[in-house]
């Protein structure tokens, strides 16, 4: 019995705040984790601007080299760390599938 959905006080049933899903979470990360999406989805804005930044500048530190010094001088200059991006927030995850009890930017359990 899921005691979050709804409690039955005399009679009356009162509808308890829904919580976010940790499987949600866990395939938003797996696809959309280097726009920091999964972030925003649990109300924790300032991680989620913080994963865009660091998708952003790691992909302009190893691209703009490999781009500008010959070694990759196509779009695999960029594809290549936004691929190793995408898959360190695969393995993140397949983590956040597995860890139990985590919460929420306000403070309540993913279920």
């Amino acid at each position: 019995m899921d005691v979050t959905r709804n409690f039955k006080t005399l009679g009356a049933e009162v509808d308890a705040p829904k919580t976010k899903s940790q499987k949600v979470y866990a395939f938003l990360c797996m696809g959309l984790g280097y726009f920091g999406i999964h972030n925003f989805y649990i109300y924790r804005t300032q991680r989620g601007l913080i994963d865009i930044a660091i998708t952003v500048l790691f992909i302009m530190a190893i691209g703009l080299p490999l781009f500008f010094t010959g070694v990759l001088a196509n779009a695999l200059a960029f594809i290549i760390p936004f691929l190793f991006v995408w898959l360190v927030n695969v393995g993140l995850g397949f983590y956040y599938l597995k860890v139990e009890a985590p919460k929420d930017g306000k403070g309540d359990f993913l279920r």
